[in-house]
């Protein structure tokens, strides 16, 4: 199994540290943001597109910017960060 370094507010069963061991189906960040929603029983993907609340981090960079997006595949110790951005209304 591939391990890369998850940094997130989420609370994700079976996750207490940093290091977050991929499931072998897991090759892109798509893959990793299904997982996630999965285990926490939340979208954090809308169809293809990542989610309006959602910012992605790898390696420092947002996965928006990265050439694949979110079919940027994960490496080892790749360092992802999976963060809610705060939505106000009035």
């Amino acid at each position: 199994m591939t391990t890369i370094r998850l940094n997130t507010c989420l609370v994700i069963p079976g996750h207490g540290g940093r290091d977050f061991e991929l499931p072998p189906d897991t090759e892109t960040i798509a893959d990793l943001l299904r997982t996630i929603g999965r285990q926490i029983d939340f979208d954090l993907l809308e169809g293809a597109e990542l989610a309006d609340q959602v910012e992605v981090l790898v390696n420092g960079k947002g996965v928006l910017f990265c050439a694949q997006g979110l079919a940027t595949p994960l490496a080892p110790d790749d360092d992802v960060e999976v963060h809610f951005i705060p939505l106000g209304g009035g």
